[in-house]
């Protein structure tokens, strides 16, 4: 599970909200994952898991 817990939350509630990831696999085992909000980008190769 990824997850992060902002300590400014949301201006338009006032409340706190989590994002879900997006995994792109951009070649065959490197995979790519955002949360298309915030600034969580990470890429790792699948072997690593292994």
């Amino acid at each position: 599970m990824l997850a992060k817990s902002y300590t400014i939350q949301n201006r338009d509630t006032g409340k706190a909200w989590i994002a879900y990831p997006y995994i792109f696999e951009v070649s065959p085992g490197r995979l790519w994952v955002t949360t298309m909000q915030g600034d969580l980008r990470i890429a790792f190769n699948e072997a690593d898991f292994y």
